[in-house]
């Protein structure tokens, strides 16, 4: 159990919880200090180093920058609570695994859009100037309707 009155012990209850909350969220020392970069304080991948071994002091404002680089509170930095167990770690594991999956299909959907643009404009280029997409659309499929198989 941590004397919440310590600094000491809070000094190691905020460098363990740093630590595994960087871990949880599968971020590495490097990019967790390029999220504190981009809250505005100038961190290095050894500054983290140094605050998860207990070698640099954290100030109020680098607390609130790394809860924010992390996802949690102030308070969530300093909890007691931070033990791993199996069910934690699983919803971590499909926590992240959704995300990845919601970013995958993002990534194929500005993929798709793309190519649905490409071939719009290619379209368009096969009627005369002046029609919509959704105008060139609809002679396209009237043609297509009316076209003899295989001919």
């Amino acid at each position: 159990m941590f004397d919440m009155t310590d600094p000491t012990d809070l000094g190691a209850l905020l460098a363990r919880n740093v630590r595994a909350l960087r871990e949880q969220r599968g971020l590495s020392q490097t990019q967790l200090a390029q999220r504190m970069n981009e809250h505005g304080l100038r961190w290095l991948q050894n500054t983290i180093q140094r605050v998860e071994h207990q070698q640099r002091r954290v100030d109020i404002a680098e607390a609130h920058a790394l809860a924010r680089a992390l996802g949690v509170t102030v308070d969530a930095l300093l909890a007691d609570s931070h033990e791993h167990s199996p069910a934690a770690d699983a919803s971590i594991d499909q926590l992240r695994a959704a995300y990845e999956e919601c970013e995958e299909a993002a990534a194929e959907l500005a993929n798709a859009q793309q190519r649905q643009l490409s071939a719009d404009r290619q379209l368009a280029l096969l009627f005369p100037a002046g029609l919509s997409v959704g105008e060139a659309r609809a002679a396209a499929k009237a043609a297509l309707a009316t076209e003899k198989p295989g001919g």
